[in-house]
């Protein structure tokens, strides 16, 4: 549980040093993919123009043992697929801290208290 813990804290953590530097990678990756025409990514994802913080193919709407996720998961793949984002989709996704945050006040609203202690 403690390396459970641990790892999410470090995942935390890196997730905002890659937030600090996310403008300097879209800048990059906008003059990479800049001039394709956004409308044929008929998904609103492109892969290749964003960050991969886990292997996002193994979450393909298939359950299997491998691909059950944790909150710790959920946040690599929303995190991924954000970075990820090109056209029309690019307005309709919630950044990343008001999704995380709307997450953790879910789960702290929904706690329950089992003594009067």
């Amino acid at each position: 549980m403690k390396k459970i813990t641990l790892f999410g804290i470090f995942c935390m953590l890196l997730l905002q040093t890659f937030n600090a530097q996310n403008n300097d990678y879209y800048n990059r990756m906008q003059t990479i993919f800049g001039n394709i025409d956004k409308t044929k990514v008929t998904s609103g994802y492109l892969k290749e123009f964003g960050i991969r913080f886990n292997t996002i193919e193994d979450y393909d709407g298939v359950l299997d043992t491998f691909n059950f996720v944790d909150k710790t998961q959920f946040q690599s793949l929303y995190t991924s697929l954000y970075t990820m984002r090109v056209g029309t989709v690019d307005s309709t996704m919630s950044d990343t801290n008001t999704v995380f945050t709307n997450l953790e006040n879910q789960q702290n609203n929904s706690l329950i208290t089992l003594t009067n202690s």
